[in-house]
């Protein structure tokens, strides 16, 4: 009966840790962000951007730049994502640019962009 008892324990523990360890866990704004992003609308349409984007795992973020008839990929600074914002470090003009992110799913991403009275919505779809 002794050895039924502990034979039940063992088995209740092992489920237990199987099941704890099965759990997936849910990624971070921080962990969805890496990775390529081709930009598919900007509202207001007139403004020119960047069309891909690099957010790269030690937190660079990498535009690429049509100058003529040439792709140029530009390392544009670094990144910090703290939630639901978005933090640039532009290297060419020594400055920080604080944006929203207004969704971000596995192939999708929104950004609110914002600087002095300018705004803009910049939509993402993931390469």
């Amino acid at each position: 009966m002794r050895v039924l008892g502990i034979l039940l324990l063992m088995g209740v523990g092992i489920y237990l840790i199987c099941t704890g360890s099965a759990q997936e866990k849910t990624a971070t704004n921080k962990e969805k962000i890496i990775g390529i992003w081709e930009l598919a609308k900007v509202t207001p349409a007139d403004d020119p951007w960047p069309k891909m984007w690099d957010f790269t795992k030690d937190e660079k973020v990498k535009l690429t730049l049509k100058m003529g008839d040439k792709q140029v990929i530009y390392e544009a600074g670094t990144y910090e994502v703290d939630g639901d914002t978005i933090k640039f470090k532009i290297k060419l003009k020594a400055e920080t640019l604080t944006w929203k992110i207004k969704t971000l799913a596995d192939t999708t991403l929104v950004l609110e962009a914002k600087k002095d009275d300018l705004k803009a919505t910049l939509e993402f779809k993931k390469k």
